[in-house]
C-alpha cells in the first residue's frame, strides 16, 4: 500500500494487486515514471563516506564531498552510523594497520601514518546516496 500513497496509485488497483502479492510499483502504468525509477527512489542507500588525502599526504575533511571516496554502502542510516561508531571505538590494531601500510606501499603509495588513519576513521560520514553533495562526483566523472 506505500506504493499507493507514494506514486498516486488508484487505491482499488493497489488492493486488487495487493490480494496476487503483485507489486505496483512495477505494474502501474498510470505513473508519471518509470517504473525502475521510482523503485530506485524508493530505496535510499547510505554510504560511509572516507576524507580524501591530501598532496602532504594528511586528510583533508574540508574538501567537497564529491571529492570524498565512497567506503561501504549500508541500507539504513542506523546500519551506516553503527559501523563507523565501531571503527571509532574499535581502531585498528598495530598489527592491522603494518598489514594496511604494506598494502598500500605495494600498490605505489605512500601510507598515512597511525594517527592519520585514526583520524581519517573519525572524520569519515554517513551519507545518503540522494545526498546532492555527490552529484558532483558522478558529472564529474563523465567523459568530455
Amino acid at each position: 500500500m506505500l506504493a499507493c500513497s507514494l506514486f498516486s496509485v488508484a487505491p482499488s488497483l493497489c488492493h486488487s494487486r495487493a490480494k496476487r502479492r503483485i507489486p505496483d510499483l512495477f505494474l502501474c502504468r498510470s505513473m508519471s515514471m518509470k517504473p525502475h525509477h521510482a523503485f530506485a527512489l524508493a530505496i535510499v542507500l547510505w554510504y560511509l563516506m572516507i576524507p580524501p588525502i591530501g598532496l602532504d599526504n594528511k586528510i583533508d575533511p574540508h574538501a567537497p564531498l564529491s571529492n570524498w571516496r565512497i567506503g561501504v554502502g549500508f541500507q539504513s542510516q542506523k546500519e551506516c552510523d553503527d559501523s563507523l561508531k565501531d571503527a571509532i571505538q574499535n581502531p585498528m590494531t598495530p598489527a592491522e594497520y603494518q598489514a594496511a601500510a604494506k598494502a598500500t606501499q605495494k600498490a605505489k603509495m605512500k601510507p598515512l601514518t597511525m594517527s592519520e588513519m585514526t583520524k581519517r576513521t573519525a572524520e569519515s560520514l554517513c551519507v545518503a546516496g540522494d545526498d546532492p553533495r555527490l552529484k558532483a562526483k558522478a558529472k564529474s566523472a563523465l567523459p568530455k
